[in-house]
């Protein structure tokens, strides 16, 4: 009986532990090219603010061989007579070929599960070579630091960025979240000035600097900033009191 209890309670923790670290698997969905979200909910790599519209964002050359490798996280690009033609990554080679090493449309998204990281794996139109872009996020990166390492069939690219990290460089519609608040607060100061000066007008039948929405608590609200800095100037040069004011 005990024998039996004891192997149910190992057999329990087992089967706990199994589906826990199923649970804690992270994953990055794709979503268009260059741009996952993570699955435990700290939010979106998004690498579009690093993206060139024409050409390759990264380029580095191998000091030892003159190798020169290539890299676009978003937009196709193009290298070379016919051997990188619409590519994610590409190489040149000393002697002067060109190959290409993936394309945006077949992209498989890995997810280190200790450290987090997120890297973009692409394989060649021929499928001997192999690219892995590693994205380290760096939050105080603001500009994009490229490396590589490795060598054929298999590279890695090495992007350090801030946009690497969840939600670093969120955009919708490549509009940053900064600009859509201040978009937002655009409208909604239009709004509300347009629809006091309609208001006023035609329903209150004001007329002059009475037709400005709230004017008099503006010009309180103005009286009092400027009295404000008046008396943190002159304090600061010592010349007058807050009452002089």
């Amino acid at each position: 009986m005990v024998v039996g209890m004891t192997y149910l309670v190992v057999l329990l923790l087992v089967a706990s532990f199994a589906a826990s670290s199923f649970a804690e698997h992270v994953t990055c969905h794709m979503s268009g090219a260059c741009k996952c979200k993570m699955s435990d909910g700290s939010g979106t790599i998004d690498m579009r603010a690093l993206d060139l519209s024409s050409g390759p964002r990264f380029t580095s050359v191998d000091g030892s061989t003159g190798d020169i490798y290539y890299y676009n996280p978003c937009t196709p690009f193009s290298e070379g007579a016919g051997g990188c033609v619409n590519v994610a990554g590409c190489t040149k080679q000393i002697q002067g070929t060109y190959w290409d090493l993936g394309y945006h449309n077949h992209i498989v998204t890995l997810v280190d599960q200790t450290s987090k990281e997120v890297s973009w794996h692409y394989v060649s139109t021929d499928g001997v070579r192999t690219l892995n872009v590693i994205l380290k996020c760096n939050k105080k990166a603001s500009t994009p630091l490229f490396s590589w390492s490795g060598y054929s069939p298999n590279y890695t690219y090495i992007v350090e960025s801030k946009c690497a990290c969840p939600d670093g460089c969120t955009t919708i519609a490549g509009i940053s979240v900064g600009s859509i608040l201040l978009i937002i607060l655009l409208v909604v100061v239009v709004v509300y000035i347009g629809a006091g000066l309609l208001y006023n007008i035609f329903v209150k039948k004001e007329s002059g600097t009475a037709i400005i929405p709230n004017y008099k608590m503006w010009c309180a609200l103005l009286t009092n900033i400027k009295a404000g800095c008046s008396f943190a100037f002159c304090n600061f040069c010592g010349q007058r009191k807050y009452d002089d004011i």
